[in-house]
């Protein structure tokens, strides 16, 4: 196979940029975020300084920009054996800026969002979908054996899975599109104990696993038509899969359907190890841990926009791009961007409470 090419040189008129804006809220939370960026034709940049103002039903709620994260960063000096100050803190470096805001959300809702910064404004405008319901969610932990071939051969291993009956009655009358997602919250409060034993101070932990992978082994709905991964083979790695977890309700419009996701079991049972960095300086306390199934009705354009990044992030867009061109949804008057919220039903499995002992001969703290 030959061919002829011609080099074109592509030339691009320098202007001042045009605004990114980002925001994926939920009717569960009650903060949202604003991510702003300042896109170029040959960059991207983060764009500090923005007036950020959210209108929901006519109520203005205006957002506060965050800090920009801290991070350590290894710095040597002039000579390679000076060790002195090596290690410095740094403004992490971020392509984007976060404007947070709180408000209640709920099905129905009219939310605008706009963003501004010098002569540039942009805003977006959406109305809460109303919410699919989540009838019944029935578990089984269950052992499924992997195989994969590569290589070297094939072998399999066995892995340990809670596996969720969710049964979803669709909302009627309408084309809907749905996110099943999974969180892990981990929370307790701590004491610090004086020489007497009495206690000194008290902190707050707080460790939050959010949107949890899963597998999905071939549940029709789920897969929403991608492969379903995880099937471990030469091709695994050229398979597009369905990473963001959302569907349609084109199988069972105006009805119901069961699907079954397969979460992690480890994230269902407490482990008898220890338990480092939980909340250092302190000696004890209670952790409490809880799993959170969500059921997000989200937006045709939202859906579209998690089609598409399911398209760029899996593997086989850069083995394999000689694909459909990947086109993302832009609902940004005056800029770039896609602005969605989500209407949200949940539920909580609640994991329970264990009492956590620091040991200080080992560092580490300790479950019973």
């Amino acid at each position: 196979m030959a061919s002829c090419e011609n080099t074109i040189r592509y030339e691009y008129d320098s202007n001042d940029g045009q605004i990114t804006m980002l925001s994926q809220m939920y009717t569960s939370d009650t903060e949202h975020t604003v991510y702003l960026s300042m896109s170029y034709p040959d960059r991207v940049d983060s764009l500090p300084g923005a007036t950020v103002v959210c209108w929901v039903n006519g109520e203005k709620y205006v957002a506060e920009e965050q800090p920009v994260p801290m991070e350590e960063y290894y710095n040597p000096g002039p000579y390679l054996e000076t060790r002195t100050d090596a290690v410095v803190l740094r403004r992490r470096h971020q392509l984007f800026n976060e404007y947070v805001f709180s408000a209640t959300l709920r099905p129905g809702d009219e939310v605008r969002v706009e963003a501004s910064k010098g002569s540039q404004k942009v805003w977006a405008q959406v109305t809460v979908p109303q919410p699919a319901e989540l009838v019944q969610v029935d578990t089984q932990r269950v052992v499924r054996s992997l195989s994969y071939v590569d290589i070297d051969g094939s072998d399999s291993y066995d892995e340990a899975f809670m596996e969720m009956a969710v049964k979803i009655r669709d909302v009627p009358g309408d084309d809907s599109y749905f996110m099943l997602a999974g969180d892990y919250l981990m929370e307790g409060e701590f004491q610090r104990h004086d020489e007497s034993g009495a206690v000194d101070s008290t902190a707050h932990y707080r460790q939050w696993n959010r949107e949890i992978d899963y597998q999905t082994f071939h549940d029709a709905i789920l897969e929403d038509g991608y492969s379903a991964g995880g099937v471990n083979s030469l091709l695994e790695d050229i398979l597009v899969t369905n990473q963001m977890h959302c569907f349609s309700d084109k199988e069972f419009r105006d009805g119901e359907a069961v699907v079954r996701p397969f979460f992690d079991a480890d994230y269902f049972i407490w482990r008898d190890y220890g338990y480092q960095w939980i909340c250092p300086g302190t000696d004890e306390g209670d952790l409490h841990a809880s799993f959170n199934l969500h059921l997000r009705t989200i937006s045709r354009d939202f859906y579209n926009y998690l089609r598409a990044l399911n398209n760029l992030q899996t593997y086989g867009y850069d083995v394999i791009p000689i694909i459909e061109p990947t086109i993302l949804p832009n609902n940004v008057t005056g800029g770039y961007g896609l602005v969605s919220v989500g209407a949200d039903r949940t539920v909580t499995f609640d994991l329970g409470t264990r009492h956590i002992v620091h040991d200080a001969s080992e560092g580490i703290y300790y479950g019973y």
